[in-house]
């Protein structure tokens, strides 16, 4: 049955029609959700994913309706003139990739032709109470094929005349900061859409055909385009529930024994919740707000709760890392949660922190005050890279036997220090296999697929014995006799049980089994 684009949007829309003019915070609490706990970034798709749950909007069967296209659930916020903040985010650009390309089996021309999108809009109006976001609705739109085959195809083929002839970088000065701009198609250059960074950090970059690093960068529908596409949305105005919000108050005796449960300076909501339960059973997280942390000394940032003396958890954070030589990462939850992880992501990849054993990190602090700074570390990385060979698996101990020099290693460095120098993102990839790391010099992200490639060299199968031997001679890699079965059960390649050998492929198997 074809896909009925006109029905499907109409059953959307009236599941969702009740949260229309409702404004965020609203809504958050229509579905049992504290606003004052969602209110980062990614708060808009945590409540509209909730919305779904509430009104039993199942999103793989809602996929399984657009078939044979694929559905792209987007949440748009409109300004109060209509305009959307941000432009949209798509595919992430593979510069190896395009060079490649022809426009008919590119990537981005398959993604618009064959997706369907879903935009979840919500626009912000003035109130006498300042700026609300509101629910406005949604809208259901594929890209109409002379947009495709205009407008992006002309992006798709310049970003691969750029590419194809090597980006082009210049400085330019934002404020206080140095950053480098390249020649990659803007928003002033295509009426649909434009080429421009997404990337965790600036330190998060890939390789050019030409050897060049560059920012990840990502296709993004202008913010212009976005517009026009949803000005058939109607207007709406911002009605309320009239149901204000209750607090609950808590007598001093409570808020006391509270206070005594709070020993640090800092929890994750979700344990913060815990221990309140332990004094008020009833207490849940619509109980959190800025309130009732008050009158315990603390208040919330983040989706932590902090001490009331803490400017911010960053401010925390930073204080606790880069206050001493060496960082521990402390047995706590604060330290578990996925905020502090990729802030630690973050600080490894800027050389801030380097890795020395599996929780334990030496701080820039430490370094420079050693005469070691970022600027050494990123040469020693650069020399290596310039010194291994493009596709050979390497480790540590292969640079020793091949006589590696850099002064860097006068410092005498346990080995976990050097690889975490090259763990960071640049032209080197890396796996870890037995607890070692191996690394390759390649353009592309690898997996042991391709280390069992390269292993293979000119054979056909391997033994366990052959594994593990090549991939000590080949790479200075030891690894067990246990861990080399996993390692061949784990891959594409045809693995056989009873002879405990690994193939090419299944058909190598049948015909050495035959012959």
């Amino acid at each position: 049955m074809a896909f009925d684009k006109k029905a499907f949007q109409s059953k959307i829309s009236n599941k969702l029609d009740e949260f229309t003019g409702l404004t965020f915070d609203e809504i958050s609490y229509k579905i049992n959700i504290n606003p004052n706990l969602i209110s980062n970034k990614a708060s808009i798709v945590t409540l509209v994913n909730r919305m779904f749950e509430y009104k039993s909007l199942d999103k793989r069967k809602l996929e399984n309706e657009v078939l044979p296209n694929k559905l792209s659930i987007k949440t748009i916020r409109l300004q109060q003139n209509g305009k959307p903040k941000e432009s949209m985010s798509f595919e992430n650009v593979d510069f190896l990739e395009i060079i490649n390309e022809t426009w008919m089996d590119s990537k981005i021309r398959f993604k618009f032709f064959e997706t369907v999108f879903l935009f979840i809009v919500f626009q912000y109006k003035k109130v006498s109470g300042g700026n609300v976001l509101i629910f406005k609705g949604i809208k259901l739109w594929q890209m109409p094929q002379e947009t495709l085959d205009t407008d992006v195809k002309k992006l798709w083929e310049t970003t691969k005349e750029v590419v194809s002839k090597g980006v082009e970088f210049k400085k330019q000065i934002v404020g206080k900061k140095v950053t480098m701009k390249n020649n990659l198609p803007g928003m002033k250059d295509n009426n649909v859409a434009h080429i421009r960074p997404k990337a965790n950090d600036s330190n998060d970059k890939v390789e050019l055909p030409d050897g060049q690093m560059i920012t990840k960068q990502a296709y993004w529908l202008n913010n212009s385009y976005i517009e026009f596409v949803l000005k058939d949305i109607p207007n709406v105005t911002c009605r309320v529930l009239n149901k204000t919000k209750y607090y609950a108050k808590f007598p001093n005796n409570e808020i006391n024994s509270i206070k005594a449960k709070l020993t640090m300076e800092v929890y994750p909501v979700e344990e913060f919740i815990i221990k309140v339960k332990q004094v008020i059973p009833s207490f849940n997280e619509l109980d959190v707000n800025y309130d009732m942390l008050s009158t315990i000394d603390y208040k919330l940032d983040k989706n932590f709760v902090i001490s009331k003396q803490l400017s911010s958890i960053d401010q925390y954070l930073d204080s606790l890392i880069f206050n001493s030589s060496y960082f521990q990462i402390p047995n706590n939850t604060v330290f578990q949660t996925p905020y502090v992880k990729r802030k630690l992501d973050n600080y490894e990849n800027d050389y801030k922190l380097l890795k020395v054993e599996d929780n334990l990190y030496i701080t820039n602090t430490s370094l420079l005050n050693g005469g070691v700074t970022k600027k050494d570390l990123i040469d020693y990385k650069n020399n290596v890279e310039r010194f291994v060979e493009v596709g050979r698996f390497f480790t540590l101990q292969t640079l020793e036997e091949k006589h590696f020099r850099h002064y860097l290693k006068r410092y005498g460095f346990e080995d976990r220090f050097y690889e975490s120098i090259l763990m960071r993102p640049g032209r080197l990839k890396f796996l870890r296999m037995d607890g070692r790391l191996v690394f390759v010099k390649s353009k592309q992200e690898i997996t042991t697929n391709d280390f069992i490639g390269y292993i293979f060299q000119n054979s056909e199968s391997l033994t366990v014995d052959e594994l593990i031997g090549r991939s000590l001679s080949m790479c200075n890699l030891e690894i067990d006799y246990d861990y080399a079965i996993r390692l061949m059960k784990n891959t594409t390649y045809f693995y056989s049980e009873d002879l405990l050998k690994l193939y090419e492929d299944k058909e190598i198997y049948y015909n050495e089994l035959y012959k």
